[in-house]
């Protein structure tokens, strides 16, 4: 209101001021001369003024007669000027309107409208960083993948479009199972930008699959950077690709670089048991015993497990049974508890044909973890201390159907895969494999076979020996 105010005062002032300065030239005395040509013409002071202000308007039309002019002779030599711009207008508000169609008809579930309207768009607007996604977007609710494939691949040519382009091309050569392709691809668009999510989840998805695992690795230190993965999650999973790129090396005859590789990823992920057991086989054929044993106690500490257990052993291959009961007492010593850790002990009674000993160390784990191992060695305990063979039976058809106890499971389909990997054998997933209860439908540990000899029956062994051979897959 105070601005409408003072706008009205203003133009009152400069109605006064005008006034004023009409009536100063209406009063001055005398005439105004000038010639023109060979004629002189003599007028008065204020219609001088007027004839003055009256050339405004003219000039301005001169001026802009001109300037059309230029414009045209610059459009017929090929300048794009406000004379194209002029005529380029109505095209420009098809354009628009066309590009809002094909917008509304792909919300509203018209795509094949919706293309058609982009293709207008397109020739009227000549914005392909405005149509290209909308095209290719109406071509894939078509099904037309061999359409929106050329959509995306024009889209290549645009630095405002090329990721976007990029993008789609990877989904639909992912989708056709182009793997090799699709790679390509997706390590180009990783390069423009290494921070899309996407795009990093599709690169480290497909570097996994064609088993490049240093460049696997690079791609989870990116996804790490920008704050898509945890630091714990990020140190594991990046010891479980030290690791594997170390087996790769290995196979290549690279024993050094395998080696780095595998102290690395037992230094990134300690408590991951196959690279703790293969570090301390590094530091063992090095002749470091004592870093072999940390690595390794280190690691049973956060989960037993019975590889371990016998990587452990190696250490030491020609020690005394008593020595060696001396030294496992150690390694057990954190996780005595642990049924893992009382199998191993009575297991290496039952070596030293201590059944006594052995029935200590077992302790209630065959009732409170009735496992094809646990029952294998109570029945050896029995056998061993003169137990009749009924006795001894009745503990063999119970270890028969009984759970296999621990195994390498896959947290995302339940397949049992029978040694650990980076990937699931069957899904494919990524760090999904732990060392869990499988239920009964699963692999025997070969340590549970190796108690086989201490039963003494030759139909009861068979019996067990085919028991490891059932189905590995799990129910959902």
């Amino acid at each position: 209101m105070i601005w409408s105010l003072f706008r009205i005062s203003a133009f009152f002032l400069l109605i006064a001021v005008l006034s004023y300065l009409a009536a100063l030239v209406a009063e001055v005395d005398g005439m105004v001369k000038f010639v023109l040509g060979d004629t002189e013409y003599m007028i008065r002071p204020l219609t001088f003024v007027v004839l003055l202000l009256s050339m405004i308007p003219v000039v301005w039309v001169a001026y802009f007669l001109f300037g059309l002019c230029t414009a045209m002779i610059r459009f017929v030599t090929g300048d794009e000027t406000a004379l194209s711009r002029y005529l380029n207008r109505n095209r420009q508000r098809q354009g628009f309107k066309a590009l809002a169609d094909s917008m509304v008809a792909l919300a509203s579930g018209q795509p094949k409208r919706a293309l058609i309207k982009a293709e207008i768009a397109q020739r009227n607007l000549r914005r392909p960083e405005l149509t290209g996604l909308l095209a290719a977007q109406a071509a894939e609710g078509l099904c037309d993948s061999r359409r929106a494939l050329e959509v995306y691949k024009e889209m290549l040519s645009n630095d405002q479009t090329r990721f976007a382009g990029l993008a789609g091309i990877l989904k639909h050569k992912h989708q056709e199972g182009d793997f090799e392709t699709a790679l390509a691809v997706a390590r180009r668009a990783f390069e423009l930008k290494p921070s899309h999510e996407e795009i990093q989840k599709y690169l480290f998805q497909l570097q996994l699959n064609a088993e490049d695992w240093s460049g696997a690795r690079t791609t989870l230190q990116a996804k790490h950077r920008h704050k898509y993965l945890a630091k714990n999650d990020f140190k594991r999973q990046s010891g479980i690709l030290a690791l594997a790129e170390s087996r790769a090396k290995a196979a290549l005859g690279e024993t050094a670089r395998a080696d780095s590789l595998t102290i690395e990823a037992n230094k990134l992920a300690p408590g991951l048991a196959p690279a703790a057991i293969e570090a301390a086989r590094v530091r063992i054929k090095a002749g470091e015993r004592r870093t072999a044993t940390r690595i390794l106690a280190n690691a049973w500490n956060q989960a037993p497990h019975p590889d371990i257990a016998a990587q452990f052993a190696e250490i030491e291959p020609h020690e005394t049974s008593e020595r060696r009961q001396s030294r496992f007492r150690r390694l057990v010593a954190k996780t005595i508890d642990h049924p893992e850790s009382r199998l191993v002990m009575a297991e290496l009674a039952l070596r030293n044909s201590d059944y006594a000993q052995a029935r200590h160390e077992l302790g209630t784990t065959h009732v409170t973890h009735p496992t094809v191992r646990s029952l294998l060695i109570l029945a050896a305990i029995e056998r061993g201390e003169g137990s009749s063979d009924s006795v001894v039976g009745d503990i063999l058809s119970k270890a028969v159907s009984a759970p296999r106890g621990p195994q390498w499971v896959c947290n995302s389909c339940h397949m049992v895969n029978a040694a650990w990997s980076p990937l699931c054998t069957d899904c494919k997933a990524f760090d999904t494999l732990s060392w869990s209860d499988a239920g009964k439908a699963d692999r025997m540990h070969p340590s549970s076979t190796q108690l086989l000899p201490f039963l003494q029956s030759d139909e009861q062994t068979r019996l067990l020996a085919d028991s490891a051979a059932v189905p590995t897959q799990l129910p959902p």
